[in-house]
């Protein structure tokens, strides 16, 4: 389901557009205004058409599913109480790279004019973290492992308004 938030903006968007370019042809403006206008259209409709997170999320959903099913034991000690490690199978990761869209930016910019926690982003982090995290875990699975220890996350920048979260930890069978 599309947020609230990527539709306001890509409607105020759309409509800011064909308001400048209806102007400028209206009271014969320069060009630099029906270029401007034709790009916030453009971009506003891009924005409404923009389903990659929708399925980002779908997806992210499903292998979680798959994941609680297989009963995979993941923490961040360095053995697991009660068990005995009989075979480190290696280091097992997942990662994400997401960038924030305009949408969330434009809604970002009204939050901090108001305080408070930016819960669009809060989301964007979140639902990295768990893909990055399902990755792993799937590929352990993979390998035939029971659990993962020394699990950590990790955040770099890759460019500008965007970041890779990173899920890694050591697969292991247990005894």
């Amino acid at each position: 389901m599309k947020s609230l938030s990527r539709i306001i903006t890509g409607v105020l968007l759309a409509l800011a557009g064909i308001g400048l370019v209806l102007f400028s042809i209206l009271t014969q403006a320069n060009y630099y205004s029906v270029v401007l206008g034709s790009f916030f259209l453009l971009f506003g409709i891009i924005i409404l058409l923009n389903k990659h997170e929708d399925k980002i999320e779908k997806s992210g959903k499903e292998e979680s599913l798959v994941n609680a099913k297989k009963g995979i034991i993941v923490t961040t000690m360095n053995d697991i109480p009660g068990r005995k490690i009989q075979r480190v199978l290696g280091i097992v990761r997942g990662n994400t790279v997401r960038s924030r869209n305009i949408g969330r930016d434009i809604m970002a910019g009204f939050k901090s004019i108001v305080g408070g926690e930016i819960g669009t982003f809060t989301e964007l982090i979140s639902q990295s973290r768990d893909e990055a995290y399902n990755r792993m875990v799937n590929k352990a699975i993979e390998m035939g492992a029971d659990a993962i220890i020394m699990m950590r996350f990790d955040a770099s920048s890759v460019m500008k308004n965007s970041s890779e979260i990173l899920a890694y930890g050591t697969a292991v069978k247990l005894g």
